[in-house]
């Protein structure tokens, strides 16, 4: 389960893994525009949660690659439903443009 906050993103475990770890805080990017190297910042922001995920994952009875083909198709499943909500959007704003014309 988790918690977002305005002031932090923090993840919080129900079940923590066995080994006592917390999970930190999640750092922000370093810069708030582009840069080379933010991608990288970010996966390594992301570690201690997604490891954190896992652990429990497993530590629940489930399989790592189970765990990790889930964790794929999860993304798959998002990547989806953005594309699919752009569509619906740029469908709403053709519909509501083509009503204020008088159509």
């Amino acid at each position: 389960m988790f918690r977002l906050t305005k002031a932090n993103v923090t993840l919080v475990l129900l079940r923590a893994p066995q080994r006592g770890r917390e999970v930190p805080m999640i750092s922000p990017p370093k810069r708030a525009v582009a840069y080379p190297d933010r991608e990288v910042d970010c996966q390594e922001a992301m570690e201690p949660g997604f490891q954190a995920i896992v652990d429990c994952m497993i530590e629940a009875g489930w399989a790592r690659g189970e765990v990790l083909r889930s964790l794929r198709r999860l993304i798959a499943a998002d990547n989806m439903t953005q594309k699919e909500n752009a569509k619906l959007e740029a469908d709403l704003a053709i519909a509501r443009a083509m009503l204020r014309a008088g159509r």
